[in-house]
């Protein structure tokens, strides 16, 4: 998204709450990163620094840190209890740490799985523990909105380092935006709005209120993702349908029977294909199969290396400070660097696990057999390996 663009919030509805009850249903959501990650972060932050791309530095650092979103409880049809929040949120880990505020106490919940992400709408669903205590939950509300509606803001920005409970309140000002700012998230329908959003309120929910037989009824609307630069309360959630919509979907596709999702070998096989068709495409087109863990595996030669032969675009994410992406798309090239002739590769072997999340890949390049790793993640295979560093 374009530097216009800044940040990402989320959305849900409301039963009939007090803002004390709303309060105990939106948490804070960190990245649950391993100890090897956030070395590797470190490492390559310290790197981008001094070859002064400091956006993009400072981009890593604060997700090993103390970087964090907002998310908001959201009950299935079978009852079963979720957090929703934005994908950039959650970043590529598998697992999330939660944290309410409850009669003024925190209650954690550590290493919650994520379950479905969603990089063209930026949505993701967490499981909830099965301990965790939960009586109701934010609905969602699919109705139409009108511009000039109130709305309200809940969740926690940063106040300091540190998240802080936050209900604002604004009006619609627009219920359907239509901006090329936008084109990376335009299979949804983004909602504009005035009502208060800070770093650190991505994910938690855009509700309407209403008051019935004297109880304070709040319900989602959308779900805060980006603030503009440069304008005044100009900010942007994703709406309630398109939250349904990514909602269901995840559920049902995680009740299916194990046969009907296994991740099967022609599936990776079209993948690989794919990959080594378009490995010297000039749009980065194979960064869709590059993994996080692929990307920071980097040494420091041979990063400061692809950092100097770096094309104009990834130059211009780095000092954009998208380091993750920017971080990619240097793997990206240095793949195409190695593999110089795509008539030169070609597919040899495909060897599956038994849990068919993870395969070994023979490639072939110049008649010589190459070893890469892929895995299995929400949105397809990825490459998670490949001997690219000297």
């Amino acid at each position: 998204m374009k530097q216009l663009i800044s940040i990402v919030l989320f959305l849900l509805t409301l039963s009939s709450l007090s803002a004390q009850e709303l309060k105990n249903m939106v948490c804070v959501v960190r990245q649950d990163f391993d100890v090897n990650k956030k070395i590797a972060f470190q490492k390559m932050a310290t790197v981008l620094s001094g070859q002064g791309f400091f956006s993009a530095s400072r981009d890593l650092e604060s997700r090993i840190k103390n970087s964090f979103g907002s998310g908001f409880v959201y009950q299935s049809e079978k009852g079963k209890f979720y957090i929703l929040t934005n994908k950039h949120v959650i970043g590529a880990v598998n697992s999330a740490n939660l944290t309410f505020s409850k009669d003024s106490a925190d209650i954690d919940y550590s290493n919650c799985e994520v379950i479905r992400k969603d990089d063209e709408i930026d949505l993701a669903l967490i499981r909830l523990p099965e301990d965790a205590k939960f009586k109701e939950s934010l609905t969602l509300d699919t109705k139409p909105i009108e511009e000039g509606m109130e709305v309200w803001t809940a969740g926690y920005p940063g106040f300091g380092n540190d998240p802080l409970w936050q209900l604002g309140k604004g009006i619609i000002s627009n219920s359907n935006v239509k901006n090329e700012d936008f084109e990376e998230t335009k299979k949804a329908t983004i909602i504009q709005h005035t009502a208060q959003v800070d770093p650190g309120s991505s994910g938690g929910p855009l509700l309407v209120k209403s008051t019935s037989r004297n109880a304070t009824v709040y319900k989602v609307v959308g779900i805060n993702t980006w603030k503009a630069m440069r304008r005044e309360n100009a900010n942007f959630a994703i709406s309630a349908n398109d939250i349904q919509n990514f909602a269901n979907k995840s559920l049902s596709d995680t009740s299916k029977k194990a046969d009907d999702c296994s991740y099967k070998s022609d599936s990776l096989n079209k993948s690989v294909m794919d990959f080594l068709r378009y490995i010297h495409s000039q749009n980065h087109y194979i960064s869709k199969y590059i993994s996080e863990d692929l990307a920071v595996s980097f040494n420091e030669q041979t990063f400061k290396k692809t950092i100097k032969n770096a094309s104009y675009s990834t130059r211009d994410k780095l000092r954009n400070g998208e380091g993750v992406e920017g971080l990619i798309f240097l793997t990206a090239e240095r793949i195409a660097s190695k593999y110089k002739k795509t008539k030169d590769l070609s597919l040899g072997r495909i060897v599956v696990s038994n849990d068919e999340k993870n395969a070994d890949v023979i490639i072939i390049y110049k008649g010589k057999e190459e070893a890469t790793t892929w895995f299995k993640d929400f949105n397809g295979w990825k490459l998670k390996s490949i001997d690219i560093f000297d």
